[in-house]
């Protein structure tokens, strides 16, 4: 009978370590890392819309964000460009100031962003044309 009792309390014992095991608390795991506006930002991105309306065919408009808050437009067709400048990003506000070539000033514009995210960016301008324009992700972040 002892020894009955023996193996009931040492059966007893391995189901309680068993159930520990699975049940114990387990290292929290870390959130899954949320990219900031300016993460999502930098890369190449190409304009599929302006004023709710498809480019052009012929037309291609891609722009580089850069880290060190560079900014590069590409045109293709039509009359091909590169223009360079810089941007300014301040929560939601996004403001571009592109030079002419020789260091002086292009033009400068002003927009919202509307929304973003590692595919698609929106931009709602506040200052001068475009009004809205939408980029596709074509490489980076």
């Amino acid at each position: 009978m002892h020894a009955r009792l023996l193996l009931l309390f040492a059966a007893l014992a391995g189901v309680s370590i068993a159930t520990w095991y699975l049940v114990r608390d387990k290292p929290p795991q870390a959130p899954p890392s949320v990219k900031t506006t300016a993460e999502l930002l930098i890369g190449t991105w190409k304009i599929v819309e302006q004023e709710d309306r498809p480019l052009p065919p012929n037309v291609t408009a891609i722009t580089e964000f850069t880290e060190d808050s560079k900014s590069i437009l590409r045109l293709a067709g039509g009359d091909p460009s590169l223009t360079t400048g810089s941007y300014e990003l301040k929560g939601d506000m996004i403001r571009f100031d592109y030079e002419d070539g020789t260091g002086g000033p292009l033009f400068t514009w002003k927009a919202r962003i509307e929304s973003i995210t590692d595919d698609r960016l929106v931009l709602v301008g506040i200052d001068g044309k475009p009004k809205k324009a939408v980029y596709e992700r074509q490489r980076g972040n």
